[in-house]
């Protein structure tokens, strides 16, 4: 989430970015602040003491090369510079230029739809206390389940019957899979399962199970299955103490299951009285013109392909027939190519349909006209304007403002000819190199060297990009703070992110 990156001259190393060393010269004293509860302020900017502890605490990247007042107050530092950094982008027209823009005005409808879901859907959720009892006896046993897979419920309903008439499930796996591995029973073996772990309609079929019993057909996304539990197995001894240690963590598990529940019953109901249509004629020759042939169609593949802007000028460059056919059709509307490549121009690259498949761009499609949708009706109630869009949209534009100028910062850097020449020696166990004073603890290659010392040239130039903004930072409360942050023994959230 917070200045954590892969650079590509570093492969697939992670590095920190640390900001600047270097404090603010205009650093005024603690009594100019509002409050003893803002760390910094720029102008009418404030961070304070409880948005720079979770800033902290979900940085997997603190602490970096330094730790206590000195670590603290760079990262403040670093914090003040995003802001900094934000306001520099919208001088220089930064936020209405792409791929500023087009990332901003997504990360607007991100929220707008965020605020129209929870309204309508997650406030209304609740769990009854029947509700956590049921799932905690469900997560004090874990089963050894077996299944075969169908394409449809009759051949599922024929293999049941020879099940109910004696036939053994094992052999019927042999001759259902033909990668069966006798040793492992794979793929017809999944294994021992803890609840939570299977598709819902799975593992209700399977908890409904005792040991030895085969399970009537049961649909998931993938096909059908008959499901046999061998054997069930003790988590825990389910009693009122481990009870009350565990209803908070089943009260989010199944916060989050009625939660997709109700999104999917609420969707069906927005969006299946619009009758909305993909017209597959078209939409396979737009996925011929994207390189996709028809030996792809049945193929689902997870490769992350994605339609970039060079795509989108083979699709608009079409002849006008073609960019004039019906695309999707609903009881109102109708999307032509031309509209379809239109809608696709507005989303980053990385938020548009995925090509590796027929069958992944057809979900991806589907999933683009079920967020337009939403993205409307968020609209109409407003949602794109609040409050908390528009923070969502400043903190994303700080955090790329800054990677920007930080990018392009690392990349001007030269090392110094003798930090070049120590981390040349560095390889060599022979070596008697000297380390340079500049090169921190835990600065094991060049690009960990180049990435803070361009931090430190990065923050000098905002400050003098930015003269008459007033910067305040409230020393003693940095301070304090560190002595009360476990510098040897952090835990952290993996967010990473990248330039």
């Amino acid at each position: 989430m917070f200045h954590l990156f892969r650079i590509k001259k570093a492969g697939p190393l992670y590095l920190t970015l640390v900001t600047a060393a270097v404090l603010f010269a205009c650093t005024q004293s603690q009594k100019n602040l509002p409050s003893q509860n803002v760390v910094a302020q720029v102008e009418d900017e404030r961070i304070t003491l409880g948005q720079l502890r979770i800033a902290y605490s979900l940085d997997p990247a603190f602490p970096s090369y330094k730790k206590g007042r000195k670590g603290l107050h760079e990262y403040v530092t670093e914090l003040l510079d995003k802001i900094l950094a934000a306001k520099r982008a919208q001088q220089e027209g930064l936020d209405r230029r792409n791929p500023f823009a087009r990332e901003l005005n997504y990360k607007r409808r991100e929220a707008a739809i965020r605020q129209f879901y929870v309204s309508k859907v997650k406030n209304a959720i609740r769990v009854s206390e029947s509700e956590l009892r049921n799932a905690f006896a469900k997560m004090s046993r874990r089963l050894q389940v077996k299944h075969l897979f169908f394409s449809s419920e009759q051949e599922a309903r024929r293999v049941y019957k020879e099940l109910e008439a004696g036939a053994d499930f094992d052999s019927l796996a042999m001759r259902i899979f033909p990668e069966y591995d006798p040793k492992t029973g794979r793929p017809a073996n999944l294994g021992l399962v803890n609840w939570g772990e299977l598709e819902e309609p799975l593992e209700q079929a399977a908890w409904a199970l005792s040991p030895g019993r085969v399970s009537q057909p049961v649909q998931s996304r993938f096909g059908f299955h008959l499901l046999k539990v061998e054997a069930a197995y003790y988590n825990f001894i389910p009693n009122e103490t481990v009870f009350a240690s565990m209803g908070s963590q089943i009260k989010k598990k199944l916060l989050r299951r009625k939660e997709r529940q109700a999104a999917g019953a609420y969707l069906k109901k927005l969006l299946e009285p619009l009758d909305i249509r993909v017209k597959s004629g078209t939409f396979l020759i737009v996925a011929e013109k994207l390189g996709l042939d028809s030996e792809a169609r049945n193929r689902h593949t997870f490769t992350e392909r994605y339609l970039t802007d060079d795509y989108l000028d083979i699709l608009a460059n079409l002849n006008d027939k073609l960019l004039q056919r019906s695309f999707m059709e609903s009881y109102d509307q109708n999307w032509t190519v031309g509209d379809f490549v239109q809608r696709l121009e507005i989303l980053p690259p990385e938020k548009r349909p995925r090509i590796s498949s027929i069958n992944r761009f057809k979900e991806d499609v589907g999933r683009m006209i079920r967020d337009d949708f939403l993205f409307e009706m968020a609209v109409q109630h407003n949602y794109h304007q609040t409050a908390y869009a528009d923070s969502v949209v400043l903190a994303y534009l700080r955090e790329r403002a800054y990677n920007y100028y930080l990018e392009k910062a690392y990349k001007t850097f030269v090392l110094p000819s003798d930090v070049e020449e120590y981390y040349k020696q560095t390889g060599n166990t022979r070596s008697s190199a000297a380390k340079p004073s500049s090169v921190l603890p835990g600065m094991i290659s060049p690009d960990h060297y180049k990435l803070y010392y361009a931090a430190r040239e990065l923050h000098a130039d905002l400050l003098q990009h930015n003269p008459q903004l007033q910067i305040i930072l409230n020393d003693s409360l940095i301070t304090a703070e560190a002595k009360r942050i476990e510098w040897e023994h952090p835990i952290r959230m993996f967010v990473p992110a990248r330039f």
